[in-house]
């Protein structure tokens, strides 16, 4: 069935709020959220959007914190009611890779689950010229319960090519594929799971390092045109 006769069946509807940018940064986690915000000036309005906040720049949309796929597909299913059409997701990841290390940057092309979801092709090569930090490219794996993993099932991720799991981005993939939107995931590796014992990141200086400068990145990518321009005729708030 096609989406928009699909969309005419829903029980639900999202109500029509705002006239938002084509894009908007999604960011999974508080601190990062924190960081962020702390480079930018005071957002011109903030909304509470499903146990996130929404912040409504002059030319950009920021939503955080973001955990896992459910409330992943609710942003993005009110963000696209409201006009938005390409999503950037900022998050962290653990590497199950020997050759990755903490405080890596990864820019997946794709991410799997069941089945695997891709990147959208013109927007990543995009976001791949633009991106002044040095970054690392290939296939991730989602999940939503990362304690089920065992050492065999790293073992045999690792041997399929993946680099890092996460629990966003196989999803982020899929929804917008089947949108007709546009997404990029920026991921931050926090720990590791090839390790013998598990190796967390969170308190590493390189790993606190990169996230101020992916910050300072994206707010400079964000900046700029395309993604800088206002795409709205007017903003507008119906209640």
């Amino acid at each position: 069935m096609p989406l928009s006769e699909a969309n005419q069946l829903r029980v639900l509807s999202i109500p029509k709020r705002f006239s938002l940018p084509e894009t908007a940064l999604i960011i999974a986690h508080p601190l990062d959220l924190r960081l962020f915000l702390s480079l930018m000036p005071k957002p011109q309005k903030k909304h509470s959007l499903v146990l996130a906040k929404l912040y409504l720049f002059s030319s950009l949309t920021l939503v955080g914190p973001c955990f896992g796929r459910p409330q992943l597909f609710l942003i993005l299913e009110h963000l696209y009611t409201w006009g938005t059409k390409r999503f950037i997701f900022w998050g962290w990841c653990g590497g199950i890779n020997k050759k990755i290390k903490i405080g890596d940057v990864i820019i997946p092309k794709e991410a799997r689950d069941k089945e695997v979801s891709f990147a959208s092709e013109g927007f990543l090569k995009e976001i791949k010229n633009h991106f002044k930090i040095p970054f690392l490219e290939g296939s991730i794996f989602t999940l939503d319960n990362p304690y089920i993993l065992d050492r065999t099932a790293v073992i045999s991720l690792g041997t399929q090519g993946i680099m890092a799991i996460d629990m966003e981005t196989e999803g982020l993939f899929r929804w917008t594929d089947q949108h007709k939107a546009e997404a990029v995931a920026i991921l931050v590796v926090s720990d590791l799971l090839y390790t013998p014992k598990w190796t967390p990141g969170f308190s590493h200086p390189s790993f606190k390092q990169i996230r101020r400068i992916v910050a300072i990145e994206l707010k400079r990518l964000l900046s700029c045109p395309p993604w800088g321009q206002d795409t709205r005729t007017s903003p507008s708030n119906n209640g």
